[in-house]
């Protein structure tokens, strides 16, 4: 639950974090350096001062962070530290390759999941409009029910993540279509499928 108190403790806990003090987390991000100071968090007469929203966006393009780090900061007994597992490019064939990508960081997201979450950076513009470069998806592996037109990624046995929407299942197949409407349906054999989960959530 958000509160006064939880929201100026998660500012000195990212201060801490970084290697700075609140009033040197407050320059790094361009605002007065007093913005943080104690004294600013209760103005005359008790009433409780908030920090804006425009300080945060601040303090968070200043670090490189995201609104889900803000908010395990807040609340960190409800997150997650979720595994990024590679970087993937879009093919012509409608499948991601891994690719090596030494920036890679796991990444903390508001919400607990299993431990069979996984997260993908997509890299390229084949997936524009619906991914594009630099999106994380976050997958829940242990889905145990995917609706029709759910966006889904299954990981073959030969080591390819396909990006896909869920049709059916038929027989020993699921039965997948396209990201773009209108195309034809595939089949995928089970035996062939390593794993397969549901798309949970896409920063952008």
């Amino acid at each position: 639950m958000l509160s006064h108190k939880r929201i100026w403790n998660a500012i000195d806990k990212i201060a801490k974090e970084s290697g700075l003090t609140p009033s040197g987390l407050a320059k790094k991000a361009g605002l007065d350096p007093t913005s943080f100071n104690k004294s600013k968090r209760v103005g005359s007469g008790g009433k409780l001062r908030w920090p804006s929203t425009e300080s945060l966006y601040k303090i968070l393009k200043a670090l490189g962070k995201d609104l889900s780090y803000f908010s395990a900061m807040v609340e960190p007994e409800s997150s997650s530290e979720i595994k990024v597992i590679g970087s993937f490019q879009n093919t012509l064939h409608g499948f991601c390759e891994n690719s090596e990508d030494n920036d890679l960081e796991n990444i903390t997201f508001p919400r607990t999941f299993s431990k069979d979450t996984v997260a993908i950076k997509i890299k390229g513009y084949t997936l524009d409009p619906i991914y594009r470069d630099g999106d994380i998806l976050v997958i829940s592996k242990k889905e145990s029910f995917i609706d029709e037109d759910d966006r889904i990624v299954i990981k073959t046995s030969d080591n390819e993540l396909l990006i896909k929407r869920f049709s059916h299942i038929h027989e020993d197949n699921v039965v997948v279509k396209p990201m773009e409407t209108g195309e034809t349906e595939s089949k995928i054999s089970k035996k062939d499928i390593e794993w397969m989960g549901r798309i949970m959530w896409v920063s952008q």
